[in-house]
């Protein structure tokens, strides 16, 4: 109920116990992600299927860089040059998205890796500190939930937005 949800959110051992399980539980990984795709929309070609796995890929891999850069490493850096990264990149599509869908298409893997890295950081650090840096306690995200995003955003399509 609302009082186990305060507990869990207030202390951080319920916190860690909670990321934990989520993260113990099993996940749906890329290639069962791109099942389930084939299966709801039939329609997708091969093609835009290898678009979408390609930049959930790369994302996964840029995004595991950052967290050794800024969460894993034993003196890691200031969440201040990722999100300087993320930004760079962002203003660099709003300058090109009308020009170049493909350079738009190619950043997005990276603006996506900064964005969860952060939002696996600042979730995560101070559980992750506390528990001895164990990696189970680190909030990720599911690739079911970036592909959603890149879909949204039509990432496989020939122009989009």
């Amino acid at each position: 109920g609302v009082i186990g949800k305060e507990v869990v959110e207030r202390y951080s051992a319920f916190k860690a116990a909670k990321v934990k399980r989520r993260n113990v539980s099993p996940r749906i990984s890329i290639d069962q992600t791109f099942e389930e795709l084939k299966k709801k929309t039939p329609s997708i070609s091969k093609d835009k299927m290898a678009i979408l796995r390609e930049l959930l890929t790369d994302m996964h891999s840029l995004y595991d860089m950052h967290m050794q850069e800024y969460l894993y490493n034993h003196a890691p850096p200031s969440l201040d040059g990722l999100v300087k990264v993320v930004k760079d990149h962002c203003e660099r599509i709003s300058e090109e998205a009308s020009d170049n869908f493909q350079s738009v298409r190619e950043n997005l893997p990276v603006i996506l890796a900064g964005v969860f890295a952060v939002w696996s950081v600042m979730e995560s650090k101070e559980i992750y500190e506390q528990e001895g840096r164990e990696g189970l306690v680190v909030t990720r995200p599911y690739p079911i939930q970036v592909l959603a995003i890149l879909r949204m955003l039509g990432a496989e399509r020939e122009k989009s937005f």
